[in-house]
């Protein structure tokens, strides 16, 4: 995984207090963003600005591949809690972080009072008519002074909110000059059996991988969830819901980068990767220990430029829209093999019912199970 922190952050009213971690992340981000600065005024200037978010004293050491750090000083800042690519930016400066922060923060204030609002109204309205719910119109969403309203009042409670911040691949390997991923699903059962999906799919940007310091937090080059690229202006150009199959994946390496094999460079180390993520958190997966309980995972991972393979986050409700023929083909297949090696198990299908509905995969006989 590249240099990743879990950043808390505490808000009481208009005050931000940070915990340890943040004080980690800022030390290392001093030292390479001296090394962007060109002038001794630019580095005097930022100093000031980031002598209060400093401690002294940290020793912490990192290794860092060269690719992640090309002299750009990028991060991505992604909140806890979230999916689908909601919440998630690119930064390369302090203020800018600080921002970003400062939004989420009050964003979830105006969720939690709109769900607050919304929960009374339905209250009051149950108490009048019989209708209930389904006869409320919800005219509580959040504007600008119901924004500066609900911090006010809240003088005495405390906000929290867990970021994830983690240093940015600025030299990720690239496919036809466009930035992708790779997104495979993993199931886990209640006794840690852990299974990896054979066939995963490649995702991809639609808009030319460059780093502009004017414009880095575009997220049509810089993000490749489907929920974010399918409003981009190129989206389906190059590949049908910007999507690879692993075959069509390997049939790229073989023109560019003859003798790397997905089965042999890539899988290996995802198996591995996804081994070590499961052992620790395994006290945080199941620690009710409850009975005949499943879970599938999406993990994502990401290529850099000297081919090394880094996991960037695994997500706990993989979105499961069929946005392409690929994954139309995929999702089904990927779901009832998991039902047959979960329910099917407590359940056994009847002997009557025992044809069930066959989802063909390219490559699998559609007896086998591809889990």
């Amino acid at each position: 995984m590249p240099i990743t922190f879990i950043i808390e952050i505490v808000q009481e009213k208009s005050k931000l207090f940070f915990l340890e971690s943040f004080y980690k992340f800022m030390a290392l981000y001093k030292l390479l963003h001296f090394s962007t600065s060109d002038s001794e005024h630019e580095k005097n200037e930022e100093e000031k600005e980031l002598l209060p978010l400093l401690k002294d004293g940290d020793s912490t050491k990192y290794t860092m591949p060269s690719c992640h750090f090309v002299g750009k000083n990028l991060w991505i800042m992604k909140p806890t809690g979230m999916n689908r690519g909601n919440g998630i930016h690119i930064f390369k400066d302090i203020p800018k972080l600080m921002q970003l922060i400062k939004e989420c923060l009050i964003t979830k204030i105006i969720i939690r009072k709109h769900k607050t609002i919304k929960k009374e109204g339905i209250d009051q309205d149950n108490a009048k008519t019989k209708e209930g719910a389904d006869t409320i119109k919800d005219n509580t969403k959040p504007n600008n002074e119901e924004t500066i309203k609900a911090i006010e009042e809240q003088p005495n409670k405390l906000v929290k909110r867990k970021f994830i911040i983690q240093k940015y691949i600025e030299s990720p390997l690239l496919i036809n000059e466009r930035k992708f991923d790779i997104r495979v699903w993993v199931l886990i059962t209640e006794d840690f059996n852990a299974y990896l999906f054979k066939e995963g799919y490649i995702r991809t940007s639609s808009s030319p991988f460059v780093i502009d310091l004017n414009d880095v937090d575009n997220k049509f080059v810089h993000l490749t969830n489907n929920a974010i690229q399918k409003h981009g202006q190129n989206y389906g150009k190059f590949e049908d819901g910007n999507q690879l199959s692993f075959t069509q994946f390997q049939n790229y390496i073989d023109l560019h980068y003859p003798g790397k094999k997905m089965s042999e460079d890539i899988i290996p180390e995802m198996k591995n990767i996804i081994r070590k993520s499961i052992l620790a958190t395994k006290k945080n997966l199941n620690p009710e220990n409850r009975k005949h309980t499943f879970e599938i995972f999406g993990y994502d991972f990401i290529i850099d430029s000297d081919f090394n393979l880094w996991l960037i986050e695994v997500n706990t409700n993989p979105c499961l829209e069929e946005s392409s023929n690929l994954l139309k083909m995929l999702l089904p297949r990927m779901i009832d093999d998991a039902l047959k090696l979960t329910v099917d198990v407590i359940f056994p299908p009847h002997s009557e019912s025992s044809q069930r509905k066959v989802y063909p995969v390219e490559g699998y006989d559609d007896k086998e199970n591809i889990w």
